[in-house]
């Protein structure tokens, strides 16, 4: 009876320790975070999913990505397929650091609601992405389309999705829509769309829904019916001026969507003016321009407000930032150098990225990244000493040529002969003592 006694109170003692031991190790798998590499390459597409018992639903005006303090515009969408929340996010081809902030999360842990904010750091290197894909999620009752950009030479693209598998051939810079079909996959649920090259791959979620008679308004967290792009749009004029610029919807279905209306905040009225503000119809898989036309006021201020898409339940935004400022920054491009067309990624434009230590040998234009410049970038040190310096070197090259010359007239006159000298004398004493 002693011997079970003691064994009896080894495993009570044990049971609180193994107990302890299974609590530490679960608590990193309860807590909220998301899969996000620490490092990716220029124009990448980022998909990344959040682990977490979230309880209220996370939208699109939760996240934001900064580098510090600034707010850096990029395409990106959060989304919940089936009981997972996926980011994506196609970042801009430029080095930098990033931060990744998805604010007032609500969940709940270790038997508690929490609301935190998560935080991320990531950067991104100098390399450029063989290609990007877009949207980094999906949800579909039926088919399905895909844009993949390539960002650098000719490129042949690999494709998985389900049993079907095929191989494209992508020229330099350029866009192609692929479609695929849900018809083979058997049950709802999230499938997973492999898109590759030699160098690199995107493991894409998609959310299939086998029920015909799906309603997309009865899912608000679903991946998005379209984009209004850019996400931001800031801009620099000068005050009492009027410019335009563009923005685009996008539609991501393969029907399409009818009753589309647009809208600005309160804090945008009386400078902003949208054309159209109702599309009757937008054709699946195509993109529409949206005009704005901006009045400034005649005084320096800042304006921030959002423009608004929406239909059938489901709504996309464009937050506004509008500086009116008595000169332009030349390192920021014009509203009048993008009102022609469409934003853009710089790369796509033909252009590139100047670092801040660099100028641009050439125009500028505006692009989802910021300012792209359409020539080369050259360091500000020999900008300067392209511009001013040659400037210096002329002037001091006139200065040198007016002294040259004045010294040639007084040195390099003929000398005077002794007849000569004489007659000047005997001129000077005529003129001086004989009168007329």
């Amino acid at each position: 009876m002693i011997i079970k006694t003691n064994s009896v109170d080894k495993m009570n003692k044990f049971i609180p320790l193994f107990l302890l031991v299974l609590s530490l190790n679960l608590a990193p798998v309860l807590a909220l975070n998301i899969t996000l590499n620490d490092n990716y390459r220029q124009g990448q597409t980022i998909i990344a999913e959040l682990k977490g018992n979230v309880i209220t639903p996370i939208s699109q005006d939760n996240v934001a990505f900064y580098d510090g303090r600034k707010i850096i515009p990029m395409i990106y969408s959060i989304s919940k397929l089936d009981d997972k929340y996926f980011l994506y996010a196609v970042l801009p081809v430029e080095e930098r650091n990033y931060t990744l902030k998805i604010k007032d999360i609500h969940f709940f842990e270790q038997g508690r609601e929490k609301k935190e904010d998560l935080l991320k750091n990531f950067s991104v290197s100098g390399e450029v992405a063989e290609f990007s894909v877009s949207p980094g999620f999906v949800t579909s009752s039926k088919d399905f389309s895909l844009k993949v950009k390539n960002l650098n030479d000719d490129l042949d693209v690999s494709t998985e999705f389900g049993k079907e598998k095929s191989t494209i051939s992508i020229g330099a810079g350029r866009t192609k829509d692929l479609k695929f079909s849900t018809g083979k996959i058997q049950n709802s649920g999230i499938s997973y769309l492999k898109v590759s090259s030699k160098g690199m791959a995107y493991n894409i979620p998609v959310m299939v829904l086998k029920n015909e008679s799906f309603n997309y308004s009865d899912q608000p967290s679903v991946s998005p019916l379209f984009i209004l792009g850019p996400n931001e749009l800031s801009l620099e004029i000068i005050r009492g001026s009027k410019t335009s610029v563009n923005l685009t919807i996008e539609n991501f279905m393969q029907e399409e969507i009818k009753e589309l209306r647009l809208s600005y905040s309160d804090d945008l009225a009386g400078i902003l003016e949208i054309q159209p503000l109702i599309i009757s119809n937008l054709s699946p898989s195509s993109i529409k321009n949206i005009q704005l036309f901006i009045t400034s006021p005649n005084r320096i201020d800042d304006f921030e407000g959002s423009i608004t898409a929406f239909s059938q339940n489901y709504s996309d935004s464009t937050k506004v930032f509008i500086s009116v400022v008595n000169e332009l920054n030349a390192s920021r491009p014009s509203p009048n150098n993008i009102s022609s067309g469409s934003l853009n990624s710089c790369v796509n434009l033909g252009g590139i990225r100047c670092f801040s230590d660099e100028a641009c040998e050439g125009n500028y234009t505006n692009s989802i990244e910021g300012s792209c410049c359409l020539g080369k970038c050259i360091s500000k040190s020999q900008a300067g000493g392209g511009s001013t310096g040659k400037i210096i070197i002329f002037i001091i090259i006139i200065a040198v040529v007016i002294v040259l010359f004045f010294l040639y007239r007084k040195y390099k006159s003929p000398p005077k002969t002794p007849e000569k000298k004489i007659e000047e004398m005997t001129t000077k004493f005529d003129k001086k003592f004989k009168s007329p």
